[in-house]
């Protein structure tokens, strides 16, 4: 039996011109939702590449306001949710926001801020006083831009001795800093003030005004979630605890059990002279910073962590700048570049500037420390909307080390007089070079009481007397910062 074709009538013209149309209409809604969904996504997105995953997931009293030229006020909704629009380079911010407090009944006494005298009929409306603060308009302004938040004291108010404010965390800052200047005596004994001198110190690290602002914000952003959220108790609890789990063979990592603690991470990404090869993992310098920023970040309420992630033969580009999060993670406050070696020469551009734009499109918009010459022209990658850039001019230790006989060569002394010099400057300059020449290869690493093998204990790899150093060099500029941030944190709160 043959097969017929079973058809309907035939459909006029005009019904074609109907279904297109509709289905014309239903494609533009289809498109208008998607972008508006798209649009709020972008907003959020461009809220969490500024601020810490703390900040987003916590109800806090801090709001940030807007970033880019559109708004002359910064607003949040009932729901307090920043309202702003995306703007700037790729959608990224060309500075950082201002600060709008909002101040909770039940902390008032902690900030000093005044508070409304009813409370909210509707239990979902938070009970908070905004204080709106002007966003500036033009970015060329920023270099010399300081912020005072605009809030009212009240007079002869008396702090709650329950609560934590700024003048509580610079005296447990100095109290602090003095531990690890001890730490640091027990390590370069006499040598330390020559070291340690703050000036030249801080003269190895580079950035410029846009940067130091953004580093300072980052910081202040972890300080004010201690305001808020801690108390002097819990200060002291949280540096018990991580003096009780500090674990010298991991290099001072700590396991933590609060996934909302407020925390602070620095991420080294690098090659092999960056992880520490040919020493012990407890020996690199990122476990070295680590083992003296803890202590001193929790006792201002901050879970510092230091996360060495350089592996050995890679460069930065293409396949570690393009898989950033699924390598070093999504909540990244600073991550190191440590790729001078391997991304050696001027062939090679392409790898930096991918890095950076990489790092810029972080979600939580990451502080970049870089070590080495490729990224000299910061002042090009801030203007492009980059976020903050320090650059470790680790050079300049080197060359100080060799200079103006600041630690004697270690070829020209007799063994009486290397014994009494600490451990960690003992054969560090040979022949007026550093770690290198006899009798200093001899000495250069320090590993056989752990194991026998010698593994990757080549020349171009630092051994653990530099690693040491650079490690307690970052520390000291991160210390620095800390302190300036918390100092501009406590003129804005009080400025008189």
């Amino acid at each position: 039996m043959p097969l017929t074709r079973i058809t309907g009538p035939p459909v006029p013209p005009a019904t074609h011109k109907r279904r297109s149309r509709f289905v014309a209409a239903l494609f533009l809604v289809s498109l208008g939702s998607m972008l508006l969904v798209l649009s709020r996504q972008s907003e959020t997105s461009l809220l969490g590449a500024v601020l810490s995953d703390t900040e987003t997931k916590t109800d806090v009293a801090t709001k940030w306001g807007e970033l880019g030229s559109s708004l002359s006020y910064a607003k949040i909704d009932k729901d307090g949710k920043p309202l702003i629009p995306t703007g700037g380079f790729l959608g990224l911010p060309s500075f950082l926001p201002e600060v709008t407090i909002a101040a909770e009944p039940n902390a008032a006494t902690a900030y000093g801020l005044t508070t409304p005298d009813t409370e909210s009929e509707d239990p979902h409306e938070p009970n908070h006083e905004i204080v709106d603060l002007p966003v500036p308009l033009n970015s060329e302004d920023l270099p010399d831009f300081n912020p005072k938040l605009d809030v009212q004291i009240p007079p002869n108010s008396t702090p709650d001795p329950s609560s934590v404010s700024t003048a509580l965390l610079l005296e447990r800052l100095s109290i602090a800093k003095t531990q690890f200047h001890s730490s640091l005596v027990s390590q370069y004994g006499n040598y330390t003030s020559k070291l340690f001198d703050r000036e030249p110190v801080m003269e190895q690290f580079k950035l410029g005004s846009p940067s130091r602002e953004r580093h300072h914000r980052r910081l202040q952003l972890k300080l004010l979630d201690t305001l808020q959220h801690s108390t002097p108790t819990a200060l002291q609890d949280l540096v018990a605890e991580q003096a009780s789990n500090i674990n010298p063979i991991d290099g001072g990592g700590i396991h933590l059990d609060n996934a909302n603690a407020n925390t602070f991470t620095w991420t080294t990404a690098g090659h092999s002279a960056a992880a520490g090869h040919g020493n012990l993992f407890s020996q690199s310098y990122t476990s070295q910073l680590t083992q003296s920023l803890q202590p001193l970040f929790a006792s201002l309420g901050i879970r510092f962590i230091g996360k060495n992630y350089a592996m050995g033969g890679m460069g930065s580009a293409p396949q570690l700048a393009l898989c950033m999060e699924e390598v070093y993670g999504d909540d990244i406050d600073v991550v190191s570049w440590d790729f001078g070696m391997t991304d050696a020469g001027g062939s090679m551009p392409f790898r930096q500037y991918l890095w950076f734009n990489r790092v810029r499109m972080h979600p939580t918009h990451p502080i970049l420390v870089t070590q080495g010459n490729q990224f000299q022209n910061m002042e090009v990658l801030e203007k492009e909307g980059g976020g903050g850039i320090v650059y470790f001019e680790s050079s300049k230790m080197y060359k100080r080390l060799t200079s103006n006989n600041l630690i004697p060569d270690s070829s020209l002394l007799d063994e009486n007089d290397l014994e009494r010099m600490p451990p960690s400057l003992q054969y560090i300059v040979c022949d007026g070079k550093v770690e290198t020449g006899s009798p200093c290869n001899e000495h250069k690493w320090n590993t056989t009481d752990y194991c026998t093998l010698s593994k990757f204990q080549v020349s171009w790899h630092p051994g653990w007397k530099i690693q040491q150093l650079t490690g307690k060099m970052i520390a000291y500029f991160m210390i620095e910062s800390l302190q300036a941030a918390l100092e501009e944190l406590h003129e804005m709160i009080h400025p008189n």
